[in-house]
């Protein structure tokens, strides 16, 4: 069955968001070169698969988004919410050089021709794009980094780094498990009733259904983000295992998808 999606705009094995007019893309699972349950476009180096095969999975990514593939940085992702400011002097860290940094899950810059990925597995993916000011910026946002509300530090980052404007800056929340996926226990759902008991359902088995995505943007409503500068996605990650990377969905066998943006 064929990935589809009204959100996104399909080119290839990869998802573009329409809204971004800078080279940008989203993985799914299709276009590598990986085996078995990283089969085929594992972007994950954290993983236990072949480091050729990742690279070579980099490559085509990169080719496919019109990306840098040699000046390509990657975070760290430990799911906290430290934000790293990316200049020339990181150009391929992560990559084609050892990462000189931990616990990253947060990346901005305006440099030109420095692309910039977060990856993702049921997480969310969240892009940034300051239109007028040329600044971009993803996060790596799962309970913990939404919790901690990672994207309203992306955002503080855009405006005393770069004096941005919120009503200036896009957003994407890519492709990741929804609401109709995502169960938790109460140790998780507490942690979210205070404020967003209205994305938060309790089942008969006292679990509760999370909708991390509408979490998501309600903080970056609250960070002045206008409404229709927020693309939210409508690919649940594990509905679409098959061409989507899900943790849940494969009981943690599985690679990595990405997301990538460059100015």
């Amino acid at each position: 069955m064929e990935l589809t999606t009204d959100v996104f705009k399909k080119e290839n094995n990869i998802l573009k968001v329409p809204s971004f007019d800078i080279p940008n893309g989203i993985s799914t699972r299709m276009g590598g070169v990986s085996n078995g349950y990283f089969s085929t476009m594992n972007l994950g180096l954290s993983t236990t698969d072949s480091k050729e095969h990742i690279r070579e999975n980099f490559r085509r990514f990169c080719k496919e988004t019109n990306t840098n593939y040699n000046n390509l940085v990657l975070t760290d992702q430990t799911h906290n919410t430290n934000i790293k400011i990316i200049t020339k002097e990181d150009a391929g860290k992560g990559l084609i050089k050892q990462l000189d940094y931990n616990d990253i899950d947060g990346l901005i810059t305006n440099e030109k021709d420095l692309p910039i990925s977060v990856v993702f597995a049921d997480c969310l993916p969240v892009l940034f794009y300051d239109k007028k000011r040329k600044v971009i910026g993803v996060a790596h946002s799962g309970w913990k980094g939404t919790e901690g509300n990672i994207s309203k530090k992306m955002i503080e980052t855009f405006k005393t780094q770069y004096n941005s404007d919120p009503k200036d800056i896009l957003v994407c929340i890519g492709p990741s498990i929804m609401e109709c996926c995502y169960e938790v226990d109460d140790t998780v759902a507490d942690k979210f009733q205070k404020d967003y008991p209205e994305y938060i359902t309790k089942k008969e088995n006292d679990k509760y259904m999370l909708s991390l995505q509408d979490i998501c943007k309600k903080q970056l409503l609250n960070c002045d983000i206008e409404k229709e500068n927020i693309t939210v996605t409508d690919l649940c990650t594990m509905c679409n295992k098959d061409h989507l990377f899900s943790h849940r969905g494969s009981s943690g066998k599985r690679g990595l998808g990405c997301a990538i943006l460059s100015l």
